[in-house]
């Protein structure tokens, strides 16, 4: 059953004067499928290359708080963070990021509806935040079988 979702593309803006930024991700919300989910791009060399003196550390930290503080949201114990079903993504996103950092800012909202919300989410993030990354950084790595075929000769 399809249902309604938000998102957004999480940006990495290096100089907020300029407003110069990329994307780095994507954070996908539908509450009606208890669902609540991030993906980051996993290779920072565009950043570098873009922003050669960018904080990867800090900004990776921030990627990882986003990341933990959607992975598995139902049921959580102790610190809840737990969807509220008629939640919006930027009342969610201001519980786990705090607004003073502007290193990080969100696009406008994406909204759609979907009967895969992660499926949707790894989508989102191939269209908006790894749509530009060198083809190396897309692919996924070899196997063991693929580098033992490689190795041989072929005759």
């Amino acid at each position: 059953m399809k249902q309604p979702f938000q998102a957004v593309a999480v940006r990495y803006v290096h100089d907020v004067l300029t407003g110069e930024f990329l994307n780095i991700g994507v954070v996908l919300l539908c509450p009606a499928a208890h669902y609540a989910g991030a993906r980051f791009i996993s290779q920072w060399s565009r950043v570098m290359a873009a922003f050669p003196n960018a904080e990867l550390p800090h900004v990776r930290r921030l990627a990882a708080a986003i990341q933990t503080a959607c992975d598995p949201l139902f049921p959580r114990q102790g610190d809840t963070l737990l969807l509220v079903s008629d939640e919006n993504i930027a009342s969610f996103l201001s519980r786990v990021l705090p607004p003073d950092d502007a290193s990080i800012q969100f696009s406008s909202v994406i909204r759609g509806i979907s009967d895969d919300p992660a499926r949707t989410l790894v989508e989102l993030c191939a269209r908006y935040a790894e749509r530009y990354l060198p083809e190396s950084a897309r692919r996924a790595p070899r196997t063991d079988a693929e580098r033992t075929s490689l190795a041989k000769p072929r005759w």
